[in-house]
């Protein structure tokens, strides 16, 4: 089973191409990132000592991140946390073909892991997407850890299923939680 989130951009009449994207990608500052997806109620984004990204519960030893965006994908995205060498990194994913690679957080002057992308980041509404030429794709996957309520966030390049992961969609919504009375 192949799991595919694609938006074409081609599909929206030519005319109303830009007055669309402007619309939608106007999100800019700070932002909470959260993870939608089988199992997944809109839990926050953590980064790990090791810069590598994270979906959980709670912070367990996790470093809480606030997002600093420009959602026209022309700028990379900074995150500012708790990390032991700098409070600030810039958000990357893997774009080459067949990757499967944990996202994370990489220094501003730092070499990026090979095949690496640190821009191309958009908004869609809430939906956080990357513009590849002309499609946006939204190809974040949580695969299981070791650890209860933790799960390592992934780009699947390819969106080939995974039995040890589930698609999930980043959006900058929080979850609305039901009050209890």
């Amino acid at each position: 089973m192949r799991f595919k989130a694609v938006f074409c951009l081609l599909a929206l009449p030519s005319f109303g191409l830009a007055a669309e994207m402007a619309r939608v990608a106007k999100q800019t500052g700070i932002v909470q990132v959260y993870a939608y997806g089988t199992n997944i109620s809109g839990l926050p984004i953590y980064a790990g000592e090791d810069g590598l990204a994270f979906i959980s519960e709670s912070s367990r030893g996790l470093a809480t991140i606030d997002w600093h965006i420009d959602s026209t994908g022309e700028r990379p995205w900074n995150v500012t946390g708790n990390f032991s060498t700098t409070a600030e990194r810039e958000f990357y994913i893997v774009t080459t073909s067949g990757a499967y690679e944990q996202v994370g957080f990489v220094e501003a002057n730092s070499s990026l892991p090979s095949g690496a992308v640190k821009t191309g980041f958009m908004t869609y509404g809430a939906y956080i997407m990357y513009l590849d030429n002309s499609t946006m794709l939204s190809e974040f996957w949580a695969q299981a850890t070791n650890t209860t309520g933790v799960w390592a966030l992934k780009w699947n390049e390819d969106g080939l299923s995974r039995t040890d992961s589930v698609p999930v969609s980043l959006k900058t919504m929080a979850p609305t939680r039901a009050n209890s009375y």
